[in-house]
């Protein structure tokens, strides 16, 4: 577990939207995974950017203080993509108005074993991010994207041998007040 780890600002915060980052040409009939996916929270004036980094296996994840229409803005590049906002008809919408309560993300290990050939993780990138809602876990990975009722989903990145989950940990801090008379 990451005490420090920058994600740590969005445990408990609620959800205000989700804005998937798509071709622009009939999304709804679109067979791949959106390749940016930014969500916005209420009491926070940052939002969460997941990016494909185009190799596959990896993701990058920051969160922006870019306001977040200049950041829509600049995604929108005509006749190729542009940011949809999630509404009723798909599954991100589900997690909008729900709250934050732990998340998981996961990073290649520093060595690791695939097909046979010892390989060195890349530990810059990750391989996939969990964020965890009452009852809904969202998992996003270079490859896809999964919506879920379970921490535990079968919804994975590939090549479970070359990652570890790791949690960020949420450290609520309070003070204790004791009056003497």
């Amino acid at each position: 577990m990451e005490q420090d780890h920058f994600l740590h600002q969005i445990i408990g915060k609620k959800v205000k939207a989700i804005y998937l980052i798509d071709f622009e040409n009939e999304p709804k009939n679109d067979i791949y995974s959106p390749w940016q996916i930014l969500i916005d929270f209420e009491d926070i004036d940052k939002h969460l950017d997941v990016e494909d980094a185009h190799d596959g296996d990896h993701i990058r994840i920051g969160l922006d203080s870019t306001s977040l229409d200049q950041k829509l803005t600049v995604l929108t590049e005509p006749n190729l993509w542009k940011p949809y906002q999630s509404s009723f008809d798909n599954l991100a919408s589900q997690l909008i108005g729900k709250t934050v309560t732990q998340l998981f993300y996961a990073k290649e290990k520093k060595e690791y074993e695939l097909n046979g050939q010892k390989l060195t993780g890349d530990q810059s990138l990750y391989s996939g991010l969990k964020v965890l809602f009452d009852d809904d876990t969202l998992t996003i990975f270079s490859n896809g994207v999964g919506l879920s009722t379970e921490i535990n989903t079968s919804v994975e990145p590939y090549h479970k041998e070359t990652y570890d989950w790791l949690s960020v940990l949420y450290l609520f801090v309070a003070s204790l007040i004791i009056f003497i008379e």
